[in-house]
């Protein structure tokens, strides 16, 4: 059944030309709901078992020392010498250190007792 690909597929949406140079936009050409979902079929076969792998999350930033992969690094920067503009703007936003925590919080965040097992598995 495919009614609920139906409203995916109702409006005609326009979306702007990659590169153009006046603002002139075309129409994305109408699917039929049925090759629409025999394409969600097979995306959905093609990509079981697909795993992408970034690698170790254990580069630092130089400025606020947050953990990022190597390939979050801005393109301007090297692989020596990695720079980040996700964290603190590449030291441009200055945080304060955090306070460690009153002592039961920390117990319940870090130990392994039944109590705070059961805090962690609930905190939402």
């Amino acid at each position: 059944d495919t009614s609920d690909d139906d409203s995916v597929v109702d409006d005609d949406y326009r979306i702007d030309e990659a590169g153009a140079s006046t603002s002139r936009s075309r129409p994305i050409p109408r699917r039929s709901p049925r090759l629409l979902a025999q394409a969600q079929r097979r995306g959905k076969r093609l990509m079981k078992g697909v795993r992408h792998f970034l690698g170790k999350m254990d580069v630092k930033c130089i400025h606020c020392g947050a953990l990022h992969f190597m390939e979050e690094r801005l393109t301007k920067s090297s692989l020596k010498n990695p720079t980040f503009g996700t964290c603190c703007l590449e030291g441009k936003i200055k945080l304060p250190t955090l306070r460690e925590p009153p002592e039961e919080l920390k117990r319940l965040y870090e130990g392994g007792d039944e109590l705070a097992k059961s805090f962690r598995r609930y905190i939402r």
